[in-house]
């Protein structure tokens, strides 16, 4: 990605995470999380045999999958509202915006001879708004690139937008130290930027301590907030985080 987006939305197809669980205190959200290595919800089955064997899919998943497959298919009940054949380079994968219901499930998928390797699968209400946009930040981590990171921290604190077309609007210093993993350490730096990007609001998280860094996005609409500035979520999410 570097300074900007990949020219590559692929579609089919291609925005992590990976879409990941990040915890800020005591709070966790689905979002976009980026530190080293990454952490996600990718889950690696046991050493492929001939026949896939459906108890190696977790209970959340199983339900969406078809009897005695791996991969979504007649018989699940779960209708596949999109599809992206290799959205990760260089690798035989798969994503898919599933719908069961009034629920939603996004998966991206390794596969070899019609066996699940790996995968990564998150509710459709992560940080992301929209499908495109997960599976383009996880696919670009899986390539090893940084993923799609709408703003970074300087050295001095200062967040600055990274795609073409993203804009910082609002930026704040955690200088309380009310947020972030390494909130107890007094030379840590944590930001929060707003960020306006292809028509919505973003709040970016960036924590910098001891030579590890760590950037979050998660689209304003699905912060749980009713924040406006960046002081604001600082304020709420710490407020929030006091609460047993």
């Amino acid at each position: 990605m570097g300074v900007g987006l990949p020219t590559r939305h692929r579609r089919v197809l291609a925005g992590l995470g990976l879409a990941a669980v990040l915890v800020v205190g005591a709070l966790g959200w689905s979002a976009a999380t980026h530190d080293e290595p990454p952490s996600g919800t990718t889950v690696a089955a046991p050493t492929p045999s001939a026949t896939p064997e459906p108890a190696r899919v977790p209970r959340h998943l199983r339900d969406w999958l078809a009897p005695g497959s791996p991969l979504p298919g007649p018989g699940s009940g779960a209708t596949v509202l999109d599809r992206v054949d290799d959205p990760v380079d260089g690798a035989d994968s798969v994503g898919w915006s599933l719908g069961k219901g009034r629920s939603a499930r996004w998966v991206l998928a390794f596969v070899r001879d019609g066996e699940l390797i790996t995968y990564s699968a998150v509710p459709a209400d992560s940080g992301w708004l929209t499908f495109d946009q997960w599976l383009e930040d996880l696919s670009l981590q899986e390539e090893g690139a940084p993923g799609l990171v709408l703003a970074s921290m300087g050295d001095d604190g200062t967040m600055t937008p990274v795609p073409d077309g993203a804009e910082v609007v609002d930026q704040a210093l955690d200088r309380d130290h009310r947020m972030g993993a390494f909130r107890e350490e007094r030379d840590s730096v944590f930001a929060v930027a707003v960020v306006r990007w292809e028509g919505h609001r973003w709040f970016v998280m960036s924590e910098r301590y001891d030579g590890r860094s760590r950037t979050t996005t998660i689209a304003a609409a699905r912060s749980g907030t009713t924040a406006t500035t960046a002081e604001d979520f600082i304020a709420q999410y710490s407020e929030l985080g006091k609460r047993p």
